[in-house]
């Protein structure tokens, strides 16, 4: 049992119920990350959607699988750990059927993961979509979108082989998109529409191991 664990615990985990800086660090962040969702057009926000606007948005780039240092942005230190403490407490459980394409640390080009708004707005989101029916990967015609030689390539180049083969394996079934906003999430009922003057508390959901 460390020293920090005697400290930071709460009572009942056998702690002495002390602040966890680290802890309290990460909620200052999410309360941030509340207060952003709340009201995304205040004028505080400007800065913040210009940075995000690059990838799709704050909200959308939340329920991808990202990597810090893949996405193709310049982020200040803040907004490293804003999307730091949201990956400690959203976990992004791996479906093949629910696999996004855009912002995803796995799919990556020189090395960066990937965003082409106009595939976006015309709501093509996931691998799983631009597979056939024997789970070989091409572009649905029924999208009927101008995509360039050179953005197909790179998205097909870029998807792993992993995922290609577990999506072949279930080519027969139906993919879904089902987009919610944050607030929907558990996560979000929990931390950005609680009722508590004090709002989202880090410590308040985990215990350190003794």
């Amino acid at each position: 049992m460390s020293k920090k664990s005697v400290v930071v615990n709460k009572y009942e985990c056998g702690g002495l119920n002390f602040f966890d800086f680290a802890s309290l660090n990460n909620t200052f962040k999410i309360n941030w990350l509340k207060q952003y969702l709340a009201d995304p057009d205040s004028f505080w926000n400007i800065l913040p959607n210009i940075v995000f606007s690059k990838v799709g948005g704050l909200p959308f780039l939340l329920f991808c699988n990202y990597s810090i240092t893949k996405l193709p942005l310049k982020l200040s230190n803040f907004h490293k750990q804003v999307l730091l403490a949201w990956h400690l407490i959203y976990k992004h459980n791996f479906s093949p059927h629910s696999y996004f394409i855009w912002n995803n640390g796995d799919i990556l080009y020189k090395n960066k993961s990937l965003f082409f708004p106009n595939w976006v707005n015309n709501n093509i989101i996931l691998v799983s979509q631009l597979l056939n029916s024997n789970g070989y990967l091409y572009f649905l015609k029924k999208y009927d979108i101008p995509v360039t030689p050179r953005e197909f390539a790179i998205v097909m180049d870029a998807i792993p082989a992993g995922a290609i083969t577990l999506l072949k394996d279930s080519a027969s079934l139906q993919f879904s998109l089902s987009m919610i906003h944050p607030f929907g999430t558990v996560i979000g009922k929990i931390c950005f529409l609680s009722t508590s003057s004090g709002g989202f508390n880090f410590s308040s959901i985990y215990c350190v191991p003794l």
